[in-house]
């Protein structure tokens, strides 16, 4: 019985450690019962993004038909969490400068961006 659990985290999605989630699947002494990978994906290409999911995903099912996967989307996390960190810092009592009201809002935009994902199952 395999109860190996792995996680795999990427800095980006066409990385070439990305080819380590097939590695994971196949049969034999690697294989995972359980998989969490954090894969992240720059939205300045959006049509190349969705082609490189599109492969990963059909290579993982590929790999082993009969795993279940959770697929998660969280857009514009590292915006969010650079702003937070500047808002905070310029939030101090010792800053010199100050945080506005328009920095303000674009850092309550951020955070409504990044809060909002997708989520879908694939397989059996």
């Amino acid at each position: 019985n395999n109860s190996t659990a792995n996680a795999l985290i990427c800095d980006n999605i066409f990385s070439s450690s990305v080819k380590a989630l097939n590695s994971y699947l196949r049969p034999g002494k690697r294989k995972s019962s359980m998989l969490w990978a954090r894969l992240v994906v720059d939205g300045t290409d959006v049509d190349r993004s969705n082609e490189k999911i599109d492969e990963i995903l059909t290579n993982i099912l590929a790999a082993d038909p009969s795993t279940a996967i959770l697929v998660t989307f969280q857009r514009g996390y590292h915006t969010a969490k650079s702003l937070s960190k500047l808002r905070t810092t310029m939030n101090d009592y010792r800053s010199t400068l100050g945080w506005s009201a328009k920095q303000e809002e674009g850092w309550v935009s951020a955070i409504n961006v990044s809060k909002r994902c997708e989520a879908f199952w694939i397989g059996v």
